[in-house]
């Protein structure tokens, strides 16, 4: 039960083995909405961000320890105080929920 849980909040492309999962303070105030969203996660542009990571094989991920891959959340409209922050977890994510 605990891992197909774990697994309802990975992420990562389609044709790839690797599922990313978000772990921060904040990640468990993110919800899904299909409709009424206020935020989107993208690739951060913050110096520490390795994005080169993103293209080197699972061996090499598994290899060494590459925790720099960082994301962003990001309000795509004003956000009020107190208010949820709501994200399109996808259509797979939905359909599979």
């Amino acid at each position: 039960m605990g891992c197909e849980l774990i697994l309802n909040y990975c992420f990562g492309p389609p044709d790839s083995s690797i599922k990313l999962f978000p772990h921060a303070s904040w990640v468990h105030y993110i919800n899904h909405d299909g409709s009424n969203l206020n935020a989107e996660i993208r690739w951060s542009t913050a110096k520490a961000h390795k994005s080169h990571w993103l293209t080197i094989s699972v061996e090499s991920v598994l290899e060494g320890a590459h925790t720099w891959l960082i994301l962003d959340v990001v309000g795509t409209r004003e956000i009020l105080e107190g208010e949820d922050l709501f994200i399109n977890y996808g259509r797979y994510w939905e359909e599979t929920w």
